[in-house]
């Protein structure tokens, strides 16, 4: 009996050990988790209890997921009249799923900011990239140096080398707080990659220089401001808002957070910026594609992992049109399906993106949606540079996935 108790205390101890850790961390702690488990029923990435969010989620005992729910309820109401204003206007049903480390909560919190905006790359003004002089010489002990002046006599001028490979220039502002160099550093050196990525899937006609805006806010309650002055939902960290062609970001407890939302946001900028409005599903798929790069000295990779191809195969069984359905869906029914539609989107670019066929079909489709961005019936007719349309890329979407693909894309 005393044994049974003591393990009993250990399991209590374990949940609560539990529960706290849930309350300590961020929404995009949250979303990682949910990204690498995604086979289990996660709550809302926002919920106040994990616990009884992931039990009123579970489906095998529908009473205990029914009573959960009650107490989920219950408990949000009970926070929502200590926290007062803190949390207005940000109500969460039962059942609906939030998106916290992008622009989106979901459609019906308070929308993707721009997105019933037509987005139109022309109206960009041209940016010049600034040339910057890059010399390379050897000293007399046959080492190799690099600077921006010229060493010695006999310097090799590389200047015009290094500044046609540049294309992208970040303008970073730290909000009240000093510059962060290290996180600078970090963000420019990953740009570059992702400007590389992000293009080699448009049409060379739409690939040019660009200078994008980053506010960085070390300090939260500097990013709620500006964010609640924007209309954006308490849960959300980071954002693009096309109105200000402008990234605001929230510095994450974990640096490797906020590069990854940084390369997310700065997604939804390069597409906008280069192409305009695009089809939602590549929008946020390829954005989340670009959030789960790993980066390894000066390689990176994209892993599909075998949770998510399951996880996935199951929502597809349960609902076999849903992939034709998202990629036809407009921004507003995609945001309300929540977190579900973020890892098919993510799959479908993984898809294209493996061979020569399925990049020359992107690069087809968006040299159609950039002739008229703002018409949702061009964005779906795109789609039939694809043989036989969204049907025919769904069925192969199917098909490659049964084989339950595994491995990575590598850059």
């Amino acid at each position: 009996m005393k044994l049974l108790l003591r393990l009993l205390g250990w399991l209590l101890i374990l949940l609560f050990g539990v529960e706290l850790l849930w309350q300590l961390t961020s929404i995009g702690q949250h979303r990682y988790l949910q990204h690498r488990f995604p086979q289990l029923p996660w709550p809302a990435l926002n919920a106040n209890s994990l616990l009884l969010g992931m039990a009123a989620r579970q489906q095998q005992f529908p009473a205990l997921a029914a009573e959960a729910g009650i107490w989920q309820q219950q408990l949000d109401q009970l926070l929502l009249n200590v926290r007062g204003t803190d949390t207005a206007g940000v109500t969460v049903s039962e059942g609906e799923d939030v998106k916290g480390s992008d622009s989106i909560a979901t459609a019906a919190l308070n929308g993707h900011p721009g997105w019933d905006l037509c987005l139109l790359p022309h109206q960009r003004p041209k940016t010049e990239i600034p040339t910057q002089s890059v010399y390379r010489w050897v000293d007399e002990h046959g080492g190799v140096h690099f600077g921006d002046r010229q060493g010695v006599a006999g310097s090799q001028d590389l200047s015009d080398q290094y500044a046609s490979q540049r294309k992208l220039l970040l303008d970073i502002e730290f909000v009240n707080s000093a510059t962060d160099k290290a996180l600078e550093l970090q963000l420019e050196q990953q740009a570059e990659l992702l400007y590389r990525i992000v293009t080699q899937l448009l049409p060379a006609e739409l690939v040019v220089p660009l200078k994008l805006q980053i506010f960085v806010y070390p300090e939260r309650k500097d990013f709620r401001q500006v964010a609640e002055g924007l209309g954006m939902a308490a849960n959300v960290i980071g954002f693009y808002s096309p109105a200000e062609n402008r990234m605001h970001l929230g510095v994450q407890q974990w640096p490797g957070a906020t590069l990854a939302l940084a390369r997310h946001e700065m997604t939804h900028a390069l597409l906008a910026n280069l192409v305009g409005t695009t089809p939602v599903w590549f929008n946020e798929g390829l954005a989340e594609y670009m959030e789960r790069l790993q980066f390894q000295m000066n390689s990176a990779s994209v892993a599909l992992e075998k949770p998510m191809v399951s996880h996935l195969i199951d929502m597809q069984q349960k609902s076999p049109e849903l992939v034709t359905t998202t990629l036809m869906q407009p921004p507003q029914e995609f945001y309300a399906n929540g977190i579900k539609s973020y890892p098919l989107s993510f799959a479908l670019v993984y898809f294209l993106n493996r061979d020569s066929a399925g990049q020359l079909f992107v690069r087809e489709l968006i040299a159609d949606v950039a002739k008229a961005p703002c018409d949702p019936g061009n964005r779906q007719q795109a789609l039939y540079h694809y043989s036989g349309g969204a049907e025919g890329l769904a069925t192969d979407f199917r098909g490659w996935l049964l084989r339950r693909p595994s491995g990575s894309q590598r850059y």
